[in-house]
Order: structure tokens, then C-alpha cells, then sequence
């Protein structure tokens, strides 16, 4: 014996409102994956848009010469990113950025 007519219209309903705010949720989840992925670049993409090897770029992070990343996570292999801000800041003039760079950590 199953329910009755308007409480399964009742049920029924309720069950698209959830689905409907479940694939809202994981659309904005996508959407903002694909923004953190234009404006955040990886080893790869970073040393290309710098026209540069990645061989470099990890020499250049590990002399603390090269433009700020961020690191995702807290492990010693987490994923590292670089702000594409920071690396057209670096790529336009890196001895500044590294001037300016040291000179605001020395001023914390």
C-alpha cells in the first residue's frame, strides 16, 4: 500500500526541490574550480606563461627568487599554485618584485 495521492505529490516535490539545490551547488562548485583554475596556475602553465623550464621555476622558488605561490596543503608534496597576478608582476620586472618582495618581509 503506498501513500496517498498528495502526500506522494507532497514527496515528489520535495525531492525535486533537493535535487534541484544539489545541482545548484555542485554547478557553483564547478564553477568556481574553473575561475581557481584561470586565475591560479600550476608549475606547468606558470613556467610557460614565464617562457621559462619548470626545472627553473623550482630553482627560482627554492632561492626564494622566484614570484609567491601558495601552497595547498600542509604536506611536504602538497600542490603549489602561483597567482596570476604575481607572476605577470614578476615577469614584468623580477628584480623589483624580489626588491619588494624582501623589503616587505623585513618590515614584519
Amino acid at each position: 500500500m503506498g501513500l496517498a495521492q498528495r502526500a506522494q505529490r507532497i514527496v515528489d516535490e520535495r525531492a525535486r526541490q533537493r535535487y534541484a539545490e544539489r545541482d545548484a551547488a555542485e554547478r557553483q562548485r564547478q564553477a568556481d574550480a574553473a575561475e581557481v583554475f584561470r586565475t591560479h596556475l600550476d608549475r606547468e602553465r606558470a613556467a610557460a606563461f614565464l617562457q621559462i623550464s619548470t626545472h627553473r621555476l623550482k630553482r627560482l622558488m627554492a632561492a626564494g627568487a622566484g614570484p609567491a605561490c601558495i601552497k595547498r596543503g600542509d604536506t611536504k608534496q602538497a600542490t603549489v599554485r602561483w597567482p596570476l597576478g604575481e607572476l605577470e608582476r614578476w615577469k614584468a620586472d623580477p628584480r623589483g618584485y624580489i626588491a619588494a618582495h624582501n623589503a616587505a618581509s623585513l618590515a614584519d
